[in-house]
């Protein structure tokens, strides 16, 4: 069995930084959790996780925070991320969810992309990406950043931040002077 690398001590007055080991980091991860718990009850801790882990990674994250934790806190970044998105599509389509299948990728000839790092915070979503790219998809992508996704666009748009409201804006002025929105 490979011994776990040492990570460094939490730096304190008393303590400098120093290499320890992984049990000794888990030991008191395990001891502040359990003095946490007793001092404030067991919802005194809380779980936050990820929405681009599998079901089975998820399932687990939940059942961790219930049954080895003892709390009923467990949340993940999709309340944050997409509350938005939720918001936009219950208010334009009446529902609060995509309209249609991530699947759909597959079918566009064009897919733009617009303040999403999606290779790093929807990893699903870059595989039907690339699998349209191979198709013939043309990708857009518009961000500040450039991301693993920009790099390999077709057209590439780096935006300064708080300008894609009037890209957005202009592409719709001209969607609506060309009449294709109809």
């Amino acid at each position: 069995m490979r011994a776990r690398p040492s990570v460094p001590r939490p730096r304190g007055k008393e303590n400098p930084l120093e290499p320890v080991g992984w049990d000794e980091v888990l030991d008191t991860i395990v001891q502040r959790f359990q003095e946490v718990q007793r001092t404030y009850g067991k919802d005194a801790v809380a779980v936050f996780s990820g929405s681009t882990m599998t079901n089975e990674k998820c399932y687990l994250m939940g059942k961790f925070a219930r049954v080895a934790l003892g709390t009923r806190h467990i949340d993940y970044n999709g309340r944050l991320c997409m509350s938005s998105a939720t918001g936009a599509n219950e208010r334009a389509l009446g529902i609060d969810r995509a309209t249609n299948p991530i699947s759909d990728m597959l079918h566009a000839d064009c897919i733009f992309v617009i303040g999403a790092n999606v290779g790093e915070c929807f990893p699903i979503v870059t595989s039907y990406l690339w699998q349209a790219r191979d198709r013939g998809c043309k990708l857009i992508v518009a961000d500040p950043r450039q991301t693993p996704i920009a790099r390999t666009a077709d057209l590439f748009l780096p935006l300064r931040p708080g300008t894609d409201s009037a890209l957005l804006n202009g592409m719709l002025h001209v969607l609506i002077k060309e009449g294709h929105h109809r």
